[in-house]
């Protein structure tokens, strides 16, 4: 089928008649009824059959539906990227980040590019690591910060993917007040009748390859999707958990005791643009103070 077929077919099985498949596509009906007979021809079945003055769809009709309706999904995703290519060119930089890196790292860097830059609009969205790709690729971000496992130094297809730093991931618990041990626990020291697991990747990839790695076997307690949740459960008594460093850190003034792990478990921070689509310079002007923010990160090494 040509996409001109494929267009009545959808436009036809939509409104059930010729006569308002034409009013859709701003064509006469006769263009319509040529187009579908073509298309039949072609298909070698028939695509639609009368029933009491309405086109219903074969059932040959009703199989290719689906396939025609992702066309229609992927043209909408096409004209959703124009759309922000067009809002791109406006002065507005568009950035996507993990919630954790929201909570420190990007206020620091979006600060001082003010500063420096104060023409520029910025819209700053939290996302997951898999809708903080897809958004890059569809061009609804212009850049994306986000954690990825330390092994891996390949950035996702049609990413390009630059490493800040390394971050750790840090055992959180209540102190109730009291003096704790501040020394690098290991996995097998954790209570695990009390752990409250983070679910989101990659730090739950690289956490359970830790576990795995240590015959520990875990069985958490509570799931959870966001770090600084985890955060607010262990400030509550709720259980402990395991967290990066940045949403550990936070704020500050609750009473959560921090330990690092023995041996640690890292991340990287990386900073993420697409392949697919030209870097304005004003990106590459975040991207600096982005590195910057990184290295003054107002993070003290855990005791």
């Amino acid at each position: 089928m040509r996409l001109r077929h494929v267009e009545v077919f959808h436009a036809i099985k939509r409104s059930g008649s010729i006569s308002r498949a034409a009013e859709l596509l701003c064509i006469s009906q006769p263009a319509v009824s040529q187009a579908l007979k073509h298309a039949e021809v072609q298909l070698g079945f028939k695509l639609f059959c009368l029933e009491r003055g309405r086109l219903q769809p074969t059932p040959e009709a009703e199989m290719l539906a689906g396939a025609v309706e992702k066309v229609f999904q992927d043209l909408d995703a096409v004209q959703q990227v124009a759309h922000n290519l067009r809002r791109g060119t406006t002065g507005q930089m568009r950035i996507a980040c993990l919630p954790a890196l929201g909570l420190n790292l990007l206020p620091l860097a979006v600060a001082s590019y003010r500063k420096r830059y104060p023409g520029t609009t910025i819209e700053l969205g939290t996302r997951h690591s898999a809708d903080l790709y897809r958004g890059l690729l569809m061009h609804e971000f212009d850049l994306g910060v986000g954690f990825e496992t330390e092994d891996r130094e390949q950035a996702p297809a049609g990413l390009e993917a630059v490493t800040l730093g390394m971050c750790d991931l840090v055992y959180i618990e209540r102190a109730n007040g009291l003096r704790v041990s501040r020394r690098p626990i290991r996995l097998k020291d954790i209570e695990l009748e009390r752990f409250m697991a983070v679910s989101t990747e990659p730090s739950s990839t690289a956490l359970a390859a830790a576990f795995a790695q240590q015959g520990v076997l875990v069985a958490p307690v509570v799931q959870i999707q966001t770090s600084y949740v985890a955060k607010a459960l262990v400030a509550v008594g709720a259980g402990c958990a395991i967290v990066d460093e940045f949403t550990a850190r936070a704020g500050g003034g609750s009473d959560i005791a921090i330990r690092k792990l023995d041996p640690a478990v890292r991340l990287r921070v990386n900073v993420y643009r697409s392949t697919f689509h030209p870097t304005a310079e004003s990106v590459n002007h975040f991207t600096k103070q982005l590195e910057a923010a990184f290295r003054s990160r107002l993070l003290t090494p855990a005791d």
